[in-house]
Protein backbone atom coordinates (compact mmCIF):
# COMPACT_ATOMS: atom_id res chain seq x y z
CA UNK A 1 0.00 0.00 0.00
CA UNK A 2 3.44 2.06 0.73
CA UNK A 3 3.89 2.31 -3.09
CA UNK A 4 0.49 2.78 -4.55
CA UNK A 5 0.35 6.18 -1.74
CA UNK A 6 3.29 7.77 -4.40
CA UNK A 7 0.67 7.14 -7.00
CA UNK A 8 -2.29 8.53 -5.85
CA UNK A 9 -0.04 11.35 -4.14
CA UNK A 10 -0.48 11.81 -0.47
CA UNK A 11 -4.19 11.21 0.49
CA UNK A 12 -3.16 6.96 0.47
CA UNK A 13 0.96 8.45 2.18
CA UNK A 14 -0.85 9.66 5.38
CA UNK A 15 -2.34 5.66 5.68
CA UNK A 16 0.81 4.53 5.19
CA UNK A 17 2.76 7.06 7.72
CA UNK A 18 0.28 5.79 10.13
CA UNK A 19 0.49 2.12 9.49
CA UNK A 20 4.18 2.76 9.43
CA UNK A 21 4.41 5.48 12.26
CA UNK A 22 7.34 3.25 13.70
CA UNK A 23 9.16 4.13 10.24
CA UNK A 24 8.35 7.63 9.49
CA UNK A 25 12.21 8.00 8.08
CA UNK A 26 12.42 5.03 5.97
CA UNK A 27 9.01 7.02 4.42
CA UNK A 28 11.08 9.95 4.16
CA UNK A 29 13.25 8.09 2.05
CA UNK A 30 11.00 6.85 -0.79
CA UNK A 31 9.57 9.83 -1.40
CA UNK A 32 13.32 11.46 -2.49
CA UNK A 33 13.64 8.76 -4.55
Amino acid sequence: QCQEALVQGHALRRVCRRREPSSPQRHQGVREQ
